[in-house]
């Protein structure tokens, strides 16, 4: 019989899954696989080095962990200044046993109910989501944004307990901050109530990106202007606690190397005139001009082009 042993065994690659899952708050395998409606021997063979680590098993479990596909498969990331090219280079940097220290990472099998991580794990739980993978399709989010909320490495915010409400029928309030009161109102428990449908689902999940990219909602292709939900919470992001003066503005002109045109009604935050991105000048005759700045750009900047706005009807 043919002695099989993967080329991956010998590298690096199942020491930087073991590493991943360690620094994403599973203290084994097998709660990592449960977690996230993997078969648990499946991937306990693959962190063991007994199943090859796959281009698309790697890519399942990077997105869960939070790191790069190919940094798991022995290889150095492509984009070096996305946030998981950085935590991989922050895990290259420790030895295994260092992970947990080092990441400060919550176990998550032992997160407390008292927390806002465990208060929605037990939501979902409550919901009939066993995984996080069956949640984050009823979402159509990643399964590493579900986690990072649970195991409280990102906060729960107004926009996503609300989003994470309607999903698993949950009391926003006591998800946000353990209080319940519902219970005048006749709801049975905190997490009791009717689950929203999908289109509402739908419309929070976009609410809670929007609120997440408060910089721009200019799509990068095609030019689509932006919806009136993602709109609202791209107000609400930019001027809450701060006055942030906000102008729409007709283009005029060519718009080099940009799929803008004239006639086309931008939205312009005279808050950012400084730092990269597309920029709005006044135009002599009126309305602006746009160009994409540079890190040492300077002159009668007008502010930061945020959105394209639906033509009139």
């Amino acid at each position: 019989m043919r002695d099989f042993n993967p080329p991956h065994r010998e590298g690096r690659a199942t020491d930087r899954l073991t590493k991943a899952r360690l620094a994403a708050g599973f203290r084994t395998g097998h709660l990592a696989a449960e977690a996230h409606g993997w078969p648990v021997g499946t991937y306990v063979a693959v962190e063991g080095g007994r199943r090859p680590l796959t281009p698309e098993r790697a890519a399942r479990y990077g997105e869960a962990f939070s790191v790069p596909a190919e940094w798991l498969l022995g290889r150095e990331p492509n984009d070096a200044g996305t946030d998981a090219a950085c935590r991989a280079v922050r895990l290259d940097a420790v030895a295994v046993a260092e992970v947990p220290l080092e990441f400060a990472s919550p176990d998550v099998a032992a997160v407390a109910v008292a927390g806002a991580g465990g208060r929605l794990a037990q939501a979902r739980l409550d919901a009939g989501f066993r995984t996080l993978q069956g949640a984050a399709r009823r979402l159509r989010l990643s399964i590493s944004t579900l986690q990072s909320h649970e195991i409280g490495r990102t906060r729960v915010g107004v926009a996503a307990a609300r989003m994470y409400g309607a999903a698993y029928g949950a009391d926003v309030d006591w998800l946000m901050t353990g209080r319940f009161t519902g219970s005048a109102a006749g709801r049975a428990g905190p997490t009791r109530g009717e689950r929203a449908d999908a289109d509402r689902v739908a419309e929070l999940v976009s609410q809670y990106r929007a609120a997440r990219r408060p910089s721009s909602v200019i799509p990068p292709h095609p030019a689509t202007p932006v919806s009136p939900v993602d709109l609202a919470a791209l107000l609400g992001s930019l001027t809450e606690g701060s006055v942030r003066p906000l102008i729409v503005a007709e283009v005029v002109g060519p718009v080099h190397g940009e799929y803008l045109r004239a006639g086309d009604r931008v939205l312009v935050d005279t808050g950012r005139t400084k730092g990269l991105g597309l920029m709005a000048r006044a135009a002599p005759g009126g309305g602006v001009r746009l160009f994409r700045s540079t890190a040492d750009s300077s002159g009668d900047v007008l502010g930061t082009v945020v959105a394209l706005l639906p033509k009139p009807s």
